[in-house]
């Protein structure tokens, strides 16, 4: 029922400190969720991307895509490169400018150094799957800009298992 854009920027993405992107297939090929990262960067919220295994995402695709985005975005998403071009005009930018911010956010900018890839393995077993969680995490707060977070279970004591722990910024 989201009919206004400003909505789901105020009241998500301008209210995050980061913005996890779960890669899959076809997530940049959808117009809210490039324009959703556009945003971000905009506002100089970082950007996350978790790749969620199983989910067909090819960083060498997206980036075929990004730089060749308003030809590919068509005919993935007929129409859609329209609406974004069409919120991009409010704001007196174009598409140009959103393919080279989201190439920079997603680092696959060869100019950006590109982070270790982050994976979700939603099969895998207990520890897998807590082990993702904390890679997560952990990557979340540094593009918060919190180098370095101290693992700790409820009680304060350095955990013997992945979870349950909460973390605390140092």
């Amino acid at each position: 029922n989201l009919r206004d854009l400003r909505v789901l920027f105020e009241r998500g993405v301008f209210a995050s400190d980061v913005l996890l992107l779960l890669a899959t297939k076809g997530v940049l090929s959808r117009p809210w969720c490039l324009l959703e990262i556009w945003e971000a960067t905009r506002h100089g919220i970082p950007v996350v991307v978790l790749e969620v295994q199983g989910g067909g995402f090819d960083a060498a695709a997206a980036c075929e895509l990004l730089l060749e985005l308003p030809a590919e975005l068509e005919r993935l998403n007929p129409g859609a490169i329209d609406e974004v071009s069409a919120q991009l005009a409010k704001e007196g930018a174009s598409v140009s400018q959103l393919q080279e911010a989201l190439l920079k956010a997603l680092h696959l900018d060869v100019a950006v150094s590109p982070l270790p890839p982050l994976k979700w393995r939603p099969w895998g077993t207990d520890n897998q799957v807590l082990a993702d969680v904390k890679d997560l995490v952990t990557q979340m707060a540094k593009a918060a800009g919190h180098e370095q977070l101290i693992w700790t279970t409820a009680s304060g004591m350095e955990p013997s298992l992945p979870f349950p722990h909460t973390f605390s910024r140092t």
